[in-house]
């Protein structure tokens, strides 16, 4: 059993983002990885993105059941995609910090309070972690070996997206000041986000070596992964690289490698998959 860490400094208050499509079957697993953190987020807010499924109905029953005070549904009007509803959540929210959680990922329940020793230790506005690839969906676990952080600067960042996203907690400060999620964008749109974010020197952005949360590929072959719908993903990546590009951050060299590293590790994966 962990003692229970009550989050009483307002610098450092966080709400927690789930947006939720076609969540029916992980959603509750997911919010219960929430509800026993060691550190109790200061807000929670689900954000259902006119799923077909009981999303929000589901989430409702389970604060109910949970007598969950701070914990909030929200459906939204029309289909924003996972960008639009973390944004839709996020200006809903109060708080200094936000942690993003997919609704088919769970978190190791001492996720909060080992996020927040390191941004308080290091000043930090941009953190992220591990994330683990397992069939069970237990959230059980221990740390094996010391942490160890990682500073993040946007040339490695190009190379690389170390940040993802079920394990980010970020300054709602920087957020804002980075653009937001850019309106239409459906896919990628978190690693711009992460880029736009490590751009601005003022931001001290890093990743833990520590495992913080799992995801599931049940069902999910190699194959599958790197079809048409990987190949979308490739191209709104080199459309990222290209947005920097036209607003000034990076310069027509820096793109083109980024471009070129990007395209060289998608071939290499599909490579490997066959």
């Amino acid at each position: 059993m962990f003692a229970l860490v009550e989050n009483m400094d307002e610098k450092y208050s966080v709400s927690v983002i789930v947006p939720a499509y076609r969540a029916e079957s992980t959603l509750i697993a997911a919010l219960e990885s929430v509800r026993v953190q060691s550190m109790k987020p200061d807000e929670v807010h689900i954000v259902d993105d006119q799923s077909p499924t009981n999303d929000s109905l589901l989430a409702m029953k389970y604060i109910r059941d949970n007598d969950l005070k701070g914990w909030y549904v929200h459906v939204l009007p029309k289909n924003m995609g996972a960008g639009g509803a973390r944004d839709f959540g996020i200006k809903a929210c109060k708080t200094s910090y936000i942690a993003f959680l997919d609704a088919d990922d769970i978190w190791y329940s001492t996720h909060l309070e080992q996020a927040f020793n390191a941004i308080r230790q290091f000043d930090l506005s941009l953190f992220g972690a591990g994330l683990c690839r397992r069939r069970s969906r237990s959230a059980s676990g221990t740390v094996k070996e010391d942490v160890v952080i990682r500073f993040i600067r946007l040339n490695s960042l190009l190379m690389k997206c170390y940040f993802l996203t079920s394990t980010v907690v970020l300054s709602r400060a920087s957020y804002f000041n980075a653009g937001g999620f850019l309106a239409g964008a459906r896919l990628s749109e978190d690693f711009s986000l992460w880029l736009r974010v490590v751009a601005n020197e003022r931001n001290r952005c890093a990743v833990s070596n520590q495992v913080h949360a799992i995801y599931s590929d049940e069902n999910i072959g190699s194959t599958q992964r790197l079809s048409g719908s990987h190949w979308a993903h490739e191209v709104a990546e080199i459309s990222n690289f290209k947005y920097l590009r036209k607003t000034g951050v990076i310069g027509y060299f820096k793109m083109s490698i980024a471009i070129a590293f990007s395209v060289a590790k998608y071939i290499k994966r599909l490579l490997v998959a066959n």
